[in-house]
């Protein structure tokens, strides 16, 4: 078992990146060519609830804690002349101010896959 093991750890030490390259794109080559098309369900309202909930979070009181908590912090951080994490916790403010255009985007976003 051991000798098994030990052979097979040789021959993936010896294999190059080159050809570990050249396998990972045959493999994606084949994925594309012979697998079946996978479609995104749409519609359905089993989501609705938790994203709302969610949302509300985002846009409303907890979140504006949360904001103002990290505004604080990032103030803090400049203080402490850290800039690189008071750039981090402005952008965290901004994600959550736009939280919830995030998440619509995010979720309604789709590709147009042209049929032949």
């Amino acid at each position: 078992m051991t000798n098994t093991l030990t052979q097979l750890k040789e021959r993936f030490q010896s294999i190059t990146p080159k050809q570990w390259m050249m396998f990972f794109t045959g493999l994606a080559l084949f994925a594309m060519m012979f697998l079946q098309r996978a479609f995104a369900g749409d519609g359905g309202d089993e989501f609705t609830e938790i994203y709302e909930r969610i949302a509300g979070w985002l846009d409303g009181t907890p979140g504006r804690i949360i904001a103002a908590l990290a505004l604080g912090f990032a103030f803090f951080n400049v203080m402490k002349q850290n800039f690189i994490l008071a750039a981090g916790t402005f952008v965290a403010c901004l994600v959550l101010a736009e939280g919830s255009g995030i998440i619509e985007a995010f979720l309604g976003a789709s590709v147009a896959i042209p049929l032949p």
